[in-house]
């Protein structure tokens, strides 16, 4: 498997999948025009509308997600907010299995493909660690906005999923059809075009399993293996990218998905 840093060192081969040509659509800037380099003169506007703060997401992780369909950013949620969010969650699946949890707990099918439970989220989170990551995601909207074809306002969907030890994980999929955010009948505005996943894991070892296995649209190029770290965000193009949940061996394996408009 291929590790991050090579992904980021790596180029995008002459033969690129016609699904991330797509996607690519997406970006405002043209194909002539470096995606750092746009991302680079809006940062202090962005900075400034975001109460002084930077850009979540590094210009060059932004090139990456250009480059090759998917980037990833650690430390984006903090330490202590990751624990708080992990905990809310397990206790309340085991509330809910008790019929007192403060969300709805489902088993998505085909059960073939995939043996996670997720709850959606809808309106405000209920837990103070899941709404300051939510906040995050806000933020992140607005950044990818100065870069990408997105909804003025910040939409799509939510979803907490944890798999337990022993789970086989989840199949290979797509979140979404390609879209280049034309509206065209198989591309919706109102559809996935970038999904964005924080990992709520305690500190991840090799022996907890639960990798998140991404196929670079490149077919020259080798699966990525991307390892839950705690707090770790992984963003990728969600019309084009593949991408499979690999077997957890022990502990809950916690993530937080939002999918952007």
């Amino acid at each position: 498997m291929s590790s991050c840093q090579e992904l980021c060192r790596a180029s995008v081969g002459p033969t690129v999948l016609h699904e991330l040509a797509m996607c690519r659509g997406l970006f405002r800037h043209t194909q002539a025009e470096a995606p750092h380099r746009r991302c680079a003169e809006l940062e202090a506007v962005l900075a400034e509308g975001l109460e002084g703060q930077a850009g979540l997401v590094p210009c060059s992780a932004l090139e990456g997600l250009w480059q090759h369909g998917v980037c990833l950013v650690d430390g984006f949620v903090e330490q202590h907010t990751v624990s708080e969010a992990r905990a809310f969650v397990i206790a309340d699946r085991a509330a809910e299995g008790q019929g007192r949890g403060a969300l709805r707990w489902l088993h998505p099918t085909p059960h073939r493909w995939r043996d996670d439970r997720v709850a959606w989220l809808e309106g405000e989170a209920p837990s103070p660690a899941l709404r300051a990551i939510a906040a995050r995601f806000t933020r992140l909207h607005s950044q990818l906005r100065t870069m990408l074809a997105l909804d003025a306002v910040r939409g799509g969907e939510e979803q907490l999923a944890c798999y337990g030890p022993g789970a086989k994980g989840y199949a290979r999929h797509r979140d979404a059809d390609a879209s280049d955010g034309s509206g065209g009948p198989s591309q919706g505005t109102a559809d996935r075009r970038v999904t964005a996943i924080v990992y709520l894991s305690p500190a991840w070892r090799p022996q907890h399993g639960g990798c998140l296995r991404v196929w670079p649209a490149d077919p020259a190029a080798r699966p990525l293996d991307v390892e839950p770290l705690p707090g770790r965000l992984v963003l990728f193009l969600s019309g084009c990218m593949d991408h499979q949940v690999l077997p957890v061996f022990n502990d809950d394996r916690v993530a937080y998905t939002t999918w952007f408009y």
